[in-house]
């Protein structure tokens, strides 16, 4: 069913875009993508060498510049020629990566924001919190004044920076000059629930949950292997543990898993169904308009990035569903159950039905890198945005990503 969480006059709202009425239709509007552009130069594959490298020095990185032009940044505490070489040859000398030098690391910087949400959290007020690794700040968004905001988040930005180790080689700056108090937010958070063959399990069908009479409509995920064997995925608001789970006219299995129901803090939207109970048939791919793509390796929370181009395939959209990346890591509050929510975004909305879908990069021969599973639509002084739980939250609740 289609839900809208927040009451129009709150300043914050959060929609679940996985919840539709089996028999509801879908709406009229086509989803337009944009047009392919010419890719940045990929460093993702460096990132962990880049991490390890500089330890908390690393500062994350993010990418600008027009369409077939973009630079990759690549922030370094206290940068220093040497730093600027080595940055070089782990990156393959590419001759768009350039190095900055900034303040504070992309560990403190994740720690500060932590630390942040939670104790916005605690006060019960809508708010989105994220780490902008381009001004290498932690930037609150507060639907009321900046001072109230600013008291909280200053403080816990310390506590949560102090928790992590620091570089020997560069002082320590204070978290609090780090965070950015934007006032006076419209932000709005909402999720969507309604491509039917089976088996095999593929991620981006349709499947159906038994709710009680309901019938609630929603998008397949990637899936997971943990010690109970394999586990098919969709979104966690979209059901209950116990509910029944149908794809196309087959009867798959009960829920599991929920990382939604029950939590203040939602990390993971996502539930779990089992594959290797009945046996079913599965291949580690997207369903994509016109074929498949093979799902060949995941992204890190960290190698999720402002300005890299990221895409979802649900049964509403349906396909070539394509955005940037506009959010990292980000903590917003709340839905109706009061749900805080840890996401990352894009800018390209969902609709109704696609809860669940796959989230990732497209690459050569018909490949898939996963980063996430689609929850939500969030809205924020006028701009929708689709936000999901990235691949690294859901591994820790689900277990590995099924790769082919």
């Amino acid at each position: 069913m289609r839900r809208s969480l927040l009451p129009p006059a709150l300043a914050v709202a959060v929609v679940l875009t996985g919840a539709l009425p089996a028999a509801a239709p879908a709406p009229v509007s086509a989803a337009v993508a944009p047009a392919r552009a010419a890719a940045a130069p990929d460093v993702t594959a460096a990132v962990p060498a880049l991490q390890q490298a500089f330890g908390p020095r690393y500062g994350g990185y993010w990418i600008d510049g027009r369409p077939g032009a973009e630079r990759v940044h690549v922030q370094v505490v206290a940068a220093t020629a040497a730093d600027r070489d080595r940055v070089r040859a782990l990156t393959g000398g590419r001759p768009r990566v350039v190095t900055d030098s900034v303040a504070r690391g992309y560990d403190a910087l994740v720690a500060a924001k932590d630390e942040v949400a939670a104790a916005l959290a605690a006060k019960g007020q809508p708010f989105a919190v994220d780490v902008d690794v381009r001004r290498n700040a932690v930037v609150v968004q507060t639907p009321g004044d900046a001072a109230p905001a600013a008291a909280l988040a200053r403080p816990a930005a310390r506590r949560g920076a102090g928790r992590v180790r620091h570089a020997a080689t560069a002082p320590a700056a204070d978290m609090a000059a780090a965070v950015a108090v934007e006032p006076h937010a419209a932000i709005a958070v909402r999720p969507l629930d309604t491509r039917n063959t089976f088996p095999p399990y593929e991620a981006g069908k349709g499947i159906t949950i038994a709710a009680g009479s309901a019938r609630i409509r929603c998008t397949t995920g990637f899936q997971f292997h943990n010690g109970f064997g394999m586990f098919g995925t969709t979104a966690g608001h979209c059901d209950h543990i116990g509910n029944g789970v149908a794809i196309g006219n087959v009867i798959v299995d009960a829920v599991r898993m929920n990382g939604y129901q029950g939590r203040s803090t939602v990390t993971a939207d996502v539930s779990a169904y089992s594959l290797s109970g009945n046996h079913w048939a599965y291949r580690a791919v997207v369903h994509v308009q016109g074929g498949h793509r093979r799902v060949v390796g995941r992204y890190t929370n960290a190698q999720i990035t402002n300005g890299m181009q990221l895409c979802f395939e649900g049964i509403t959209s349906d396909g070539q569903n394509c955005g940037t990346v506009v959010r990292t890591n980000s903590s917003i509050c709340c839905d109706a159950a009061h749900h805080t929510f840890v996401f990352s975004c894009i800018n390209f909305p969902s609709r109704p039905g696609d809860s669940g879908s796959p989230v990732f990069a497209r690459g050569a021969n018909l490949t898939a890198v996963a980063a996430g599973a689609l929850s939500s639509n969030v809205t924020i002084n006028g701009q929708v945005l689709m936000c999901f739980s990235t691949i690294q939250n859901l591994e820790a609740f689900v277990g590995k990503l099924v790769t082919g």
